[in-house]
């Protein structure tokens, strides 16, 4: 984790917000991933869950269930009203933008709820992992392997996994178990399943 995003963390945890700037839709577009709690430890199921936002419908995804569902935010308090499908009711959520790339987001239930640190898997990271996939299932493993590295060193969680693997089986590099448990373990520390199934395998 960077030093930015780990002083936005405790500052969360230990601070108060006091400003809030006004959010609209489209800067909530894009893929977005949990990275903490701000009041419990974060275990290894919820590191999986993912957030989609479109401009006017989100996607959420975890280990277990994936929920679709149009929203409607209000700007000026930075309520988000999501309408998903099958609920009786919208599941209202407060949204705090902290920087372009990180959001606080707090159901709002009771005085309990959670609050939540998501931070953005980048636009970027995703078409360095898409073009390796293509690279891939043309065979053009040189090219995947090297996608997968920019998508990997941008933090995306299925392009650290899959760059592991490459490194396991030495597919367009060499073979190197330490560099493949490292990029694994990187994948698990942000909650991609196969890496946490994995990571208390690996000997490095």
């Amino acid at each position: 984790m960077s030093l930015k995003k780990s002083f936005i963390i405790s500052f969360l945890l230990f601070g108060t917000i006091v400003l809030q700037a006004q959010i609209d839709s489209t800067e909530l577009i894009g893929h977005w991933r949990l990275e903490a709690f701000t009041d419990i430890q974060i275990d290894k199921a919820q590191k999986q869950r993912r957030y989609n936002f479109t401009a006017d419908s989100l996607i959420y995804t975890n280990s277990q269930q994936r929920i679709a569902g149009s929203y409607t935010l209000k700007s000026q308090i930075g309520q988000l009203d999501w309408y998903s499908n099958g609920a009786e009711i919208p599941m209202h959520l407060l949204i705090k933008k902290i920087d372009s790339d990180t959001l606080h987001i707090q159901e709002i239930k009771d005085k309990n709820t959670t609050a939540a640190v998501l931070v953005r898997i980048s636009e970027k990271s995703i078409i360095h992992y898409q073009k390796a996939l293509e690279a891939q299932t043309a065979k053009n493993f040189t090219t995947a392997f090297s996608e997968l590295q920019k998508a990997a060193q941008l933090n995306h969680p299925d392009a650290m996994f899959l760059l592991g693997m490459y490194y396991f089986t030495g597919t367009a590099t060499t073979l190197d178990e330490i560099e493949a448990s490292k990029w694994i373990r990187k994948a698990a520390a942000v909650g991609h399943p196969e890496a946490l199934s994995v990571e208390d395998s690996l000997r490095y």
